[in-house]
């Protein structure tokens, strides 16, 4: 067979009926729950992941639970009532900023930062990202920050290992913080948890353990992030 990118075509009609059983049998027959619960981010995977869950249980049997915080994109929260507006599956918001607080998320996290940069607050974005190029030989690769204020001026430095694993742990319990509040509203409608990661972030390992990794069942575990999107186009 000649090699192309044709290898990961799929029939997207045929995929929502096999997955759709899929989901049937394990809901009903394996763990004998009523429903489903999934955490609806705005994004394509849980789009997807909801569409599917209504196939296989019917709106009437999925909640979609939206868990922003202070720092979330408030375009992600729109797109995800806009799509259970069209399944027509009920919601539930819930706003996860003071739990974090609690916790210390934001506080620990910035301390970091501010070893780097003294003048960083909250008013401060910033992102972590490694350097262009990473298939390159014979280098080593580093994390770098960079911080952008009010005004739009941006800095950026290195940060040392021990202070990226910092960093990425607090930025890690957003997500178990999010699976405690699904399983909450599972529990409540003897629902199940459905997890929204994809084939292409499981081979990465681009979940986090007992946070959006946490789940009952993965819907789209098997398909890549290419498959997905082919799914939703014939979706919308």
């Amino acid at each position: 067979m000649r090699f192309s990118k044709a290898v990961l075509d799929i029939d997207p009609g045929k995929e929502i009926s096999r997955v759709s059983e899929f989901i049937r049998e394990s809901t009903f027959k394996k763990f004998r729950s009523r429903g489903a619960v999934v955490g609806l981010s705005g994004g394509v995977d849980s789009a997807v992941v909801a569409e599917f869950l209504v196939q296989a249980l019917g709106r009437e049997g999925v909640l979609g639970v939206l868990l922003p915080e202070k720092e979330s994109n408030p375009i992600s929260t729109e797109y995800g009532l806009k799509q259970a507006k069209k399944l027509g599956i009920e919601t539930v918001l819930v706003d996860i900023t003071d739990r974090l607080k609690t916790l210390k998320v934001y506080e620990e996290r910035d301390s970091v930062i501010r070893d780097v940069f003294p003048e960083f607050d909250s008013s401060f974005r910033f992102h972590v990202t490694l350097p262009q190029n990473l298939l390159e030989k014979d280098r080593i690769n580093y994390h770098n920050i960079t911080i952008e204020d009010k005004e739009g001026k941006r800095q950026t430095q290195r940060i040392s290992a021990k202070d990226w694993l910092r960093i990425s742990a607090c930025q890690n319990m957003k997500q178990r913080v999010r699976m405690v509040e699904l399983y909450h509203h599972s529990e409540v409608s003897h629902y199940i948890v459905a997890g929204t990661t994809n084939k292409t972030e499981v081979c990465q390992g681009f979940f986090v353990k007992y946070g959006d990794g946490g789940v009952d069942l993965e819907p789209v575990s098997h398909l890549y992030k290419t498959q997905v999107y082919s799914v939703a186009r014939y979706l919308a």
